[in-house]
């Protein structure tokens, strides 16, 4: 169980970045400048 859960954060942040580059691709884009 203790090497799931940080697997479940993981994912979770990783769709959270996902799913805010889709909304906004003005940060996608400054995450590319830097």
């Amino acid at each position: 169980m203790w090497s799931i859960t940080p697997t479940l954060y993981s994912w979770s942040f990783m769709h959270l970045g996902v799913a805010t580059a889709r909304s906004s691709p003005q940060s996608t884009r400054r995450l590319q400048k830097s």
